[in-house]
């Protein structure tokens, strides 16, 4: 029982050291820098009573980065989550509405955000002809001189 007591006693000192490491990392002290602000406020290793080791600090960084890590991850996904809801909302609101833009405009978002290209480009076949070299009047002439000898000759 006494081993468990003293157990619990050791976590709560690691997570109270974390914690003031974890200001003073965040204010971009070195390793040493931190060990020295630990012990001048006069919070030591119990266990030697003197200032805590290089190692015991790199560690705690090491799990802080960590903790950090899976903390802005699981944020990623919950923004990235409540990002697709509110374009399912958008959609969902569009169709009723019958407002067959804004439907289009929130599924060219969600795309967007899964990396594809936009579904609703305007597509420029004038512009895409003349960097071909080609004037737009001559093709649009042309279709209609087929068209006109189409409906000559029936």
């Amino acid at each position: 029982m006494g081993k468990g007591l003293a157990s619990e006693k050791h976590k709560r000192a690691i997570e109270e050291r974390r914690e003031l490491v974890s200001s003073l990392v965040r204010r971009k002290l070195t390793i040493r820098r931190i060990c020295a602000e630990l012990e001048a406020a006069g919070y030591v290793n119990p266990a030697t009573g003197k200032a805590w080791s290089h190692n015991a600090i790199h560690e705690d960084i090491t799990a802080l980065k960590e903790e950090w890590r899976q903390n802005a991850q699981a944020n990623i996904e919950q923004h990235f989550a409540d990002l697709l809801a509110e374009y399912e909302e958008v959609k969902s609101a569009g169709w009723q509405a019958g407002n067959l833009g804004a439907v289009l405009k929130a599924m060219d978002s969600q795309r967007e955000m899964f990396g594809f290209k936009s579904m609703t480009t305007d597509y420029d076949w004038r512009k895409e002809l003349e960097d071909a070299g080609v004037k737009a009047s001559d093709v649009f002439e042309a279709m209609v001189n087929k068209i006109a000898e189409h409906i000559g000759g029936e």
